[in-house]
């Protein structure tokens, strides 16, 4: 293990900037900044003399696409989770299978869905042969993983007792406890009950909505997404966070995988969900990140599309409405979608956003 003095207060402040990327109106990010000096120092300290302990979380539901249960640290712990992030990132990555998608830059649902159109073209040749896909899901997937089996394959690659130290606190801190309602805390009656942290078994789950949680589950799949594009026998594998699709020209091998893929999920615990697990022909499409892909047409999913149209209706509580723009208009360009573009572009532009001439990416005026 290194010594405590491997940790400088540059990187403390790098990480700081990660954080405030996407935090930067957020009152707590406001707060923090109010004492800048004073709370960079703490957290340096404390996470040098290996002290450092999370604050509570906060809970929240939010209704898009679905009801979902999300949580949120407090600004000063997201800044040591881009710390140890970008510790560990350079660790892991490296060695991920080129299609796993989410918590990786430029590998989101934007490349995901690019991806699978073009290996579905490949594998069809052109849409000219009969190919299959196998469409899957990990049932419960972020509140059943193990974090004591996370905590290990992360422990592994740690050097620093200091960055040991974070990955115990992190991963193992129970989001349960101490955790606050800043909003409406009736409709986490309305979560399914195995879809919540508050009801999984001791010692599972991870917190969606935290950079680790993401980083984590790419960490913890890796075993599978090994197997998968290495000894499997079907030619194309992608995976986006617990979504999983599978090709091949021969629906034996398609099956074969499926079975091994139930075997490694069964050996993490985890199991594919029998209601969103389907085989067909390619011919027929399929839906992947927020497109549906079709022999010579591609279309925005249409609950993806009525939300894009919610979102860029109204961008006067939006910190990034550029960024927001773009990302659905990153999903949108590769799709029979120019119409729809063009309504988003006309409704975002009376809001102050402007695009590039061919509606492909969008900023806020200056």
């Amino acid at each position: 293990m290194s010594s405590p003095t491997d940790l400088t207060i540059e990187e403390v402040m790098h990480a700081y900037e990660c954080c405030r990327q996407d935090k930067r109106s957020a009152e707590t990010a406001i707060e923090f900044e109010a004492d800048f000096s004073r709370n960079i120092l703490k957290i340096y300290n404390e996470v040098r003399n290996c002290t450092w302990k999370p604050a509570g979380h906060m809970c929240f539901v939010v209704k898009n696409p679905k009801l979902r249960e999300v949580w949120a640290s407090q600004f000063a712990d997201r800044v040591v989770h881009h710390l140890v992030y970008n510790r560990l990132r350079p660790r892991f990555e490296p060695y991920w299978i080129a299609t796993t998608f989410a918590c990786i830059e430029n590998r989101g649902t934007s490349a995901a869905s690019d991806w699978a159109e073009r290996a579905a073209r490949k594998v069809s040749h052109g849409w000219s042969k009969k190919a299959y896909v196998l469409q899957a899901d990990i049932k419960n997937f972020f509140p059943r993983i193990d974090r004591q089996r996370l905590h290990s394959l992360l422990t592994d690659r740690c050097n620093e007792d200091w960055v040991e130290h974070l990955v115990n606190e992190v991963v193992n801190v129970d989001v349960t406890q101490d955790a606050h309602f800043p909003g409406d805390s009736s409709l986490l009656q309305h979560i399914p009950y195995h879809k919540s942290l508050w009801n999984a078994e001791k010692g599972k789950g991870l917190p969606i909505g935290n950079l680790t949680s993401q980083f984590g589950a790419n960490v913890f799949l890796d075993v599978l997404d090994q197997y998968m594009v290495r000894e499997s026998p079907v030619r194309h594998y992608g995976r986006y966070v617990d979504d999983i699709v599978i090709m091949d020209q021969d629906l034996g091998k398609i099956k074969e995988s499926y079975e091994k893929m139930e075997e490694i999920l069964a050996d993490l615990e985890l199991e594919l969900h029998p209601d969103k697990t389907s085989i067909r022909p390619i011919k027929d499409g399929f839906d992947f990140c927020g497109r549906f892909i079709k022999p010579y047409r591609t279309y925005l999913r249409n609950s993806t599309a009525k939300r894009g149209t919610q979102s860029i209706t109204d961008l006067s509580e939006n910190e990034h409405p550029g960024e927001t723009v773009t990302s659905y208009l990153a999903l949108a360009r590769n799709c029979n979608s120019y119409s729809l573009r063009k309504r988003w572009a006309i409704a975002a532009s009376k809001q102050g956003v402007v695009f590039s001439r061919n509606i492909t990416r969008a900023r806020a005026k200056t």
